[in-house]
């Protein structure tokens, strides 16, 4: 099976109410992975996007701050990775 052909049927099975939606940590670990994916292509907006999106899902998690403020650093953008690696320190502490 495809996986285009895969997400699709997920998709009918999500709009027709025939199967569970996932759940946000899932979507979360999702995204985060999408993200470490275009890592290795250099395309950091991108990445980011994916980071700051399972942030939303899962803001407890550090390690996707942890990725996004190193995408952030590569993308040359130094306060937003500080920022990115002190929540991440932050949540890490309260483990």
């Amino acid at each position: 099976m495809t996986r285009q052909f895969a997400v699709s049927i997920a998709f009918a099975l999500l709009l027709c109410g025939c199967g569970d939606s996932p759940d946000p940590a899932s979507l979360a670990n999702t995204k985060f992975n999408k993200g470490n994916g275009f890592v290795e292509p250099e395309d950091w907006d991108t990445a980011i996007a994916s980071y700051s999106e399972a942030i939303r899902l899962k803001p407890d998690d550090p390690d996707f701050y942890n990725n996004r403020g190193v995408t952030h650093q590569k993308n040359g953008d130094q306060s937003k990775a500080d920022a990115d690696f002190a929540k991440a320190k932050e949540l890490r502490a309260k483990k």
